[in-house]
């Protein structure tokens, strides 16, 4: 057979027993001009290498075929306009084509003075970082040769598309980018190890700043999944370490509660509530806990069930969490059972909330979250005058005050009026709220916050993200707890500084003393009320409700010479 320059032939028929160095080619630019150079594939085992996985870096045989339409043998690469072809055997090639000569197998006798020259290693584990393409370079297969020259072709701006290839013959032609998701995986897994938030927005920046190339927010979102699998494994073993989970959670977190159930020994449905969390509840948050329901993203579903309060300071605090099936009757009941299990007793969009509270706790107090309830109204009273409205009527905060925004959206539509009388005032009005849990919320915003912070948790294997909440949670609550140890007041900080809100409006207040504990004190820009400093009262409704002193109650105590710090409910003290 004739000899051609781009022909790499196996073994000789003549010496069957002779392993000859594996040989492939590749390029070199002199001139400006890019020629084909042959380059060595070394066969044998590096002994340092031996630990090495090639599967861990490259991309599989399938991989190859889905990405650029191949073939699952060889190698072949086009740079500069020019086509390459090569031919690789799978075994190993000779170096001198396929001449019937008889050649002396390296290191033998025959050789003596006239060796074989030895040519540069690539080393693998270094060289990927800064590859050096140079003639005679060897490779330990024609995998890692394929990925040096990517990342080469990558640094270097250049471009290729692959044509053909069949079992002795790969081609490629100058043509489109070969940044592939997998490469980004492989590439940017450091990154994505130190910080599970990094996005795919930021992934995509540091591409472009790095290499000079705009890659695709799709190419990025995939190799964000790639390497969580990479990083966490596959979702679906996390569920079978379940209950390994729960056992090291009650070993080393002594008085946590960890609850599975299973159906048919189907995972369904796990609850947490962690003793810190639970003992953090009841010693120094209000009795107030807003619970709410968010999807999880991961390739399984489901939903992440929460149940949070407030502490002294107006920060969340995480009670417990839930996942389960479907946000439903049945898992709320189940979840707020458990939580009752462990902190004791204190609807209309048929997810069974109002239900569940009816069956479960008859007597504790159940407030709507009024821009949930907004969402219901608007769909049937649509119009920014009857949300205005709406949301007056719910933030009066005394019965004449109440009556008189009701008595204007009656004005305004009957319909709207006769919808909202339909409802509990007890559920949706501040001025009948019990004054017990000392907060006028009128929105579950706590617990919307919780969802948003563990947002960047929510798409992860299940195992991943109750570790992401563990530690995002521990973290949180030492920092604070840091700080409220160097603060020095009695007050807590965030508390203070609506105090000195309340207080610029102190400024606008007349105070008429009556010889006792009660003021008349009238606001110059309309309403005057009475303020009882004994029963911490005041005739606005304010005080009582939320526990910190109104600016009317406010004006009576500076008047009366006290500290208007004292007035302030102990829930809110250090």
């Amino acid at each position: 057979m004739d000899e051609s320059p781009l022909s790499l032939p196996g073994n000789s028929p003549s010496m069957p027993n002779v392993q000859a160095p594996q040989s492939q080619y590749d390029f070199i630019e002199v001139d400006g001009q890019y020629e084909i150079v042959n380059v060595p594939i070394d066969v044998e085992d590096d002994e340092d290498d031996e630990d090495y996985n090639l599967s861990d870096f490259s991309e599989s045989d399938d991989d190859i075929i889905e990405d650029f339409g191949m073939e699952d043998d060889g190698i072949n690469r086009a740079i500069g306009g020019k086509q390459l072809e090569g031919v690789w055997n799978g075994e190993g090639d000779s170096d001198h084509g396929d001449s019937d000569e008889l050649r002396s197998v390296e290191g033998s006798s025959d050789d003596e003075g006239n060796s074989r020259p030895r040519f540069p290693e690539f080393n693998q584990r270094i060289g990927m970082e800064n590859v050096q393409l140079v003639k005679d370079k060897k490779f330990a297969s024609h995998v890692i040769f394929k990925e040096a020259l990517n990342e080469w072709c990558i640094k270097e701006k250049h471009d290729f598309e692959y044509k053909h290839n069949d079992k002795w013959r790969v081609t490629a032609d100058h043509k489109n980018s070969k940044i592939s998701s997998r490469w980004l995986a492989n590439k940017y897994l450091p990154f994505f190890r130190d910080d599970h938030t990094w996005t795919a927005n930021a992934l995509k920046g540091a591409v472009f700043r790095d290499h000079e190339v705009d890659v695709t927010l799709d190419q990025c979102y995939k190799a964000k999944r790639m390497t969580f699998k990479m990083i966490h494994g596959a979702e679906e073993k996390q569920y079978e370490r379940l209950w390994d989970y729960a056992a090291a959670i009650r070993k080393w977190n002594v008085g946590s509660t960890v609850k599975i159930q299973t159906t048919n020994d189907v995972f369904e449905r796990m609850y947490i509530c962690l003793d810190a969390c639970k003992k953090g509840f009841l010693a120094g948050c209000r009795p107030l806990i807003g619970i709410d329901g968010c999807h999880l993203k991961g390739i399984t579903g489901g939903q992440l069930l929460v149940a949070v309060g407030k502490d002294g300071n107006d920060n969340i605090f995480l009670i417990a969490f839930a996942i389960v099936e479907i946000e439903n009757k049945s898992s709320w009941t189940w979840f707020l059972q458990c939580l009752l299990d462990d902190i004791g007793h204190v609807d209309e969009n048929g997810w069974g909330l109002v239900e569940t509270f009816k069956d479960l706790m008859p007597n504790a107090e159940h407030r709507f979250c009024i821009r949930h309830l907004h969402a219901n109204f608007k769909k049937d009273f649509p119009g920014k005058v009857l949300k205005d409205a709406m949301w007056s009527a719910a933030r009066a905060t005394t019965k004449n005050s109440f009556d008189f925004h009701m008595d204007e959206l009656k004005k305004l539509d009957v319909k709207a009026y006769e919808w909202l009388v339909k409802l509990d005032v007890r559920t949706w009005s501040r001025h009948a709220f019990n004054a017990r849990s000392k907060s006028d919320t009128l929105v579950n915003n706590i617990a919307e916050s919780f969802n948003a912070w563990i947002l960047e948790a929510r798409d992860k294997p299940v195992l991943t993200m109750m570790e992401i909440i563990r530690v995002m949670l521990m973290q949180k609550l030492q920092t604070k707890r840091d700080h409220m140890r160097r603060y020095e007041g009695r007050v807590c900080p965030r508390i203070y500084k609506k105090l000195e809100r309340i207080k610029s409006e102190v400024g606008h207040c007349i105070s008429r003393w009556n010889g006792e504990s009660k003021y008349e004190v009238e606001y110059i820009y309309g309403g005057r009320y009475v303020v009882d400093l004994n029963e911490r009262t005041c005739g606005c409704g304010r005080w009582g409700l939320s526990g910190i002193p109104c600016f009317h109650a406010a004006a009576a105590i500076i008047e009366h010479g006290e500290q208007f710090e004292t007035y302030v409910d102990i829930a809110y003290t250090k």
